[in-house]
């Protein structure tokens, strides 16, 4: 987790978004622990639609507002980092969601593609 936070983001919502990715690592690690099973991929579609959802609230609360393509950004690289070998779990589910949502807000959310073009795919 190591982002580059914004000068200007306050300091409340640099630990919130350092909470939501430390809470992303913290249970990727446990999942280590089990042999690979479903729990990942469950676990990765959760955190998927926790950034659907957030990023809907973030973009309509004038304190959030200017930090959401941070955030999601954020989030979604902790979850290809923390769970590499499901990236493509991770890229399927994105693309289930991006499929799900109307065409405005799937133009919005795809820009967030970017994301796994740099990671590699």
């Amino acid at each position: 987790m190591s982002e580059d936070f914004p000068e200007s983001m306050p300091e409340t919502i640099r630990l919130r978004i350092q909470d939501s990715l430390k809470h992303i690592s913290k249970v990727a690690e446990g999942h280590k622990k089990l042999p690979r099973s479903e729990m990942a991929e469950q676990e990765i579609k959760n955190k998927l639609a926790i950034i659907r959802a957030n990023h809907g609230l973030w973009s309509k609360n004038n304190d959030l507002k200017d930090y959401v393509d941070f955030y999601t950004e954020a989030y979604l690289k902790e979850l290809i980092k923390v769970y590499p070998a499901d990236r493509d779990v991770i890229k399927r589910e994105w693309d289930a969601i991006l499929a799900d949502v109307d065409p405005q807000k799937a133009v919005v959310l795809g820009k967030y593609n970017k994301v796994f073009e740099e990671s590699g795919n």
